[in-house]
């Protein structure tokens, strides 16, 4: 049974971002992406989970009012190492509506930043659009 719905916000320029930067997966990051969705839409309380497993994260100062949705892909080197990719959806989570507004995503790549470059800056703008009613939302299809 779902609790949550999700939808990806259609910008003002008529573009969907979290769909553009979901093509950019590989196909295990999408599915993992996919799974967590699901998870989520089915977690009545997503505060009920210790702080340290959350898979989400209500973003401050600058970035309040976003929140970030957190996954990652394991991947073998040739090495016999394992490389680690952090992602993040970023969105917004409308707690009385049961709803979370997915605007774009990321790769978190520590000191390094993110990729794409500004994702969290254009989630900004993106938000402020989204506030100001610009543009629209879908319903995001849960696989």
């Amino acid at each position: 049974m779902a609790f949550w719905r999700f939808f990806d916000y259609i910008a003002e320029d008529n573009k969907n971002h979290l769909s553009i930067w979901y093509g950019t997966l590989e196909r295990d990051e999408q599915v993992t992406f996919d799974l967590l969705v699901r998870q989520l839409a089915e977690t009545e309380d997503w505060d009920a989970t210790k702080r340290s497993r959350r898979k989400h994260k209500e973003l401050a100062f600058e970035d309040m009012g976003l929140t970030q949705l957190m996954f990652e892909s394991l991947r073998p080197t040739t090495f016999g190492r394992v490389f680690r990719k952090q992602f993040r959806a970023i969105g917004i989570w409308q707690k009385e509506e049961w709803q979370f507004v997915f605007l774009n995503g990321c790769q978190k790549r520590g000191f390094l930043g993110t990729t794409p470059p500004d994702a969290f800056e254009h989630a900004r703008r993106l938000r402020a659009q989204f506030e100001a009613k610009r543009g629209n939302i879908n319903e995001h299809k849960i696989i």
